[in-house]
């Protein structure tokens, strides 16, 4: 079940991974809750949003104004989610200023599905995948979700 992405989104390549990813993350979302009977699926796809700067707050933001007046099932993360070179472990400070803080649970209750970029090899990616389901400090269940690489 493919999807179609508008090609004023990208060029063909673009367009062509940009629609496997989603046909991908349709199949992990049935198993967890969606019926194959709701004639709709709405993400939130992202990219080189790993920075914590204020325009990646900014950009937060927007996605939590959008979920609250059209909700949506998960959000796309397409690379390059920690700056400049990735992180280091679980435990890394950079989990907190980079993605929690931006995307607060409170606001953007979803899971988000991601893939690494070249920037994430600069680190740790093994740290990735494993701070998929990872406890926070405040005892709460991260929504990041990486599989493997």
């Amino acid at each position: 079940m493919p999807f179609k992405v508008p090609m004023q989104y990208g060029n063909k390549l673009t367009t062509h991974i940009i629609s496997r990813i989603l046909s991908w993350l349709l199949l992990l979302l049935l198993p967890a809750g969606l019926s194959v009977a709701q004639s709709s699926v709405s993400l939130l796809v992202i990219g080189d949003g790993g920075t914590g700067g204020r325009g990646a707050m900014r950009v937060g933001e927007a996605m939590a104004a959008q979920h609250i007046t059209q909700p949506v099932q998960a959000v796309v993360s397409t690379g390059d989610n920690i700056y400049n070179s990735g992180v280091k472990s679980v435990d890394d400070p950079q989990w907190q200023s980079k993605f929690e803080r931006v995307y607060p649970a409170d606001n953007l209750p979803v899971p988000f599905w991601a893939v690494l970029g070249n920037h994430d090899y600069r680190g740790n990616p093994d740290a990735q995948v494993a701070y998929t389901r990872h406890r926070l400090p405040d005892g709460s269940v991260s929504r990041w979700r990486m599989p493997g690489r």
